[in-house]
């Protein structure tokens, strides 16, 4: 990672004004996620990657969703990291105005989404906002070997 690690502002804010319009955004890409029975930490990402597009949207900017990383500059990449962290440290409409300013203006925003996606998704992660569920056939089948093998060895210590 290019950066060390930045904190939302105030709890769990993430890119927003408020803790409880992060909390729906979370809540939002759980529940659709659970709707379409998503399996997979890439699919999850995807989520996040469509919902945030959305969040964009809202502000008046669309962006692309790629699906393979995309060639850009250093510079491209040091200025829409100030911009994720302006996000952060702000909320997004703030970015997205000092976006709107920059010579690299509208490629800049692409960039900003795809960096921002897998910052916010980590964040999401590391605080258990997004888990991945368990699915209930590999609790069965560990508890099943779990059982073989304490069979076999009771059966072993018996001789």
């Amino acid at each position: 990672m290019r950066r060390s690690e930045k904190e939302p502002r105030s709890g769990e804010t993430l890119i927003f004004g408020t803790p409880e319009e992060a909390r729906e955004f979370a809540e939002g890409v759980e529940k659709r996620a659970r709707r379409e029975n998503l399996s997979g930490a890439r699919r999850r990402r995807e989520v996040v990657a469509e919902e945030l597009a959305g969040e964009f949207a809202k502000q008046g900017e669309d962006v692309s969703l790629y699906t393979q990383p995309w060639e850009h500059t250093e510079d491209e990449h040091e200025e829409v990291q100030k911009l994720v962290d302006l996000a952060f440290l702000e909320d997004l409409p703030i970015a997205l105005r000092r976006a709107r300013k920059s010579d690299s203006y509208p490629r800049n925003i692409d960039l900003l989404h795809d960096v921002l996606t897998g910052q916010m998704y980590e964040l999401m992660v590391k605080r258990g906002i997004n888990k991945q569920p368990v699915k209930q056939s590999v609790v069965i089948v560990l508890t099943a070997l779990a059982l073989v093998l304490t069979i076999i060895f009771l059966m072993i210590m018996a001789i």
